[in-house]
């Protein structure tokens, strides 16, 4: 593509699709889906930075972990006001039962299996 610039957007994106390659190479059987690592696929969902997609990710993950133990619409209502990580964290916390959430750290949550 003519004129094309990698973002540190797609970089990130292609270094988590990497790792997906590298773990179903390490497991075969094991599928992972791979993301558009294309610009405009991003940008025309308002997503210009890596940490705008790890957002979106992390927003959707706990979107459909809620949802799927309640509902769509009490998902939608409990990330409204949502826009930061921390603010998904606190969703998260707030939601679990205790016993799943070991810690919360760096934007992470980590779940005791």
């Amino acid at each position: 593509m003519r004129g094309y610039i990698m973002t540190d957007l797609i970089k990130h994106i292609k270094a988590r699709n990497e790792e997906s390659r590298r773990e179903m190479a390490e497991h075969p059987g094991t599928y992972i889906g791979l993301l558009a690592e294309d610009r405009k696929h991003w940008n025309d969902q308002g997503i210009f930075t890596a940490e705008q997609f790890e957002f979106q990710m992390e927003y959707y993950g706990l979107y459909d972990y809620i949802g799927c133990v309640t509902s769509k619409s009490y998902a939608r209502y409990l990330l409204q006001d949502c826009k930061t990580m921390d603010d998904l964290n606190m969703v998260y916390i707030e939601f679990a039962q205790p016993s799943e959430v070991e810690t919360c750290t760096n934007g992470a949550i980590d779940e005791v299996a």
